[in-house]
């Protein structure tokens, strides 16, 4: 539990690096493998976003998920994210919650996510809900590697906003004990004909706790 928190206070330091305004999460550090029942995972995330089109870092996301094996084919799934800007009197963050479903074991999972943002500046507060669907597909490319390809859409709910096209790649490095992951991963997230475009890269350490 000391090592969980003192890599809580390394990705939260590792987040005032590069700060700029608001930019959408798309990272999922996620494979298709599920949790055995009533397992207990712990994730911690670090992410930083590039608006190529406009050659600027967006946010710095820092996250905290938290994951429960409901039985062999369903994990639930609770992630939390600060994004990090360079704007004292703006600050927003990001919630989820899903369950991620097997649809074949250990290869293809479906996530139906639920997510706000929520906004706050000097006027007020804000809450923007988005449902983000997502599939993933994993293979093994050794004992201790996996390869992961995903893709989401963003709909945001209540405004009127496009939607948005998420696709990520990302490696599953596992130690032998099959408890202690390191996840980089890679994406892009896209409005289909508009513009800007933003990629992401990150890093999860994902541990299971029972």
């Amino acid at each position: 539990m000391c090592n969980i928190i003192r890599y809580i206070i390394l990705v939260f330091s590792l987040g005032i690096i590069c700060t700029a305004c608001f930019t959408p999460v798309n990272m999922a550090f996620e494979t298709a493998a599920s949790l055995e029942k009533k397992q207990v995972e712990f994730t911690g995330s670090v992410s930083s976003n590039y608006v190529s089109t406009e050659d600027r870092f967006g946010t710095t996301n820092l996250g905290i998920r938290l994951g429960y094996g409901l039985n062999s084919t369903i994990d639930l799934k609770l992630y939390y994210r600060m994004l990090l800007n360079d704007q004292d009197n703006f600050s927003s963050q990001h919630l989820a919650f899903y369950p991620k479903i097997s649809l074949i074991s250990h290869t293809l999972a479906f996530s139906p996510s639920i997510g706000a943002y929520i906004f706050g500046s000097t006027g007020g507060s804000e809450v923007t809900y988005v449902w983000s669907p997502r599939v993933l597909y994993t293979m093994p490319l050794s004992e201790t590697l996996d390869l992961t390809l995903s893709s989401k859409v963003d709909f945001f709910l209540d405004s009127n906003s496009e939607e948005l096209w998420g696709f990520n790649v990302g490696l599953n490095f596992d130690n032998k004990k099959g408890n202690i992951n390191f996840r980089p991963e890679i994406g892009i997230l896209i409005n289909p004909g508009e513009q800007p475009t933003l990629w992401t890269i990150g890093l999860a350490y994902v541990r299971i706790l029972e």
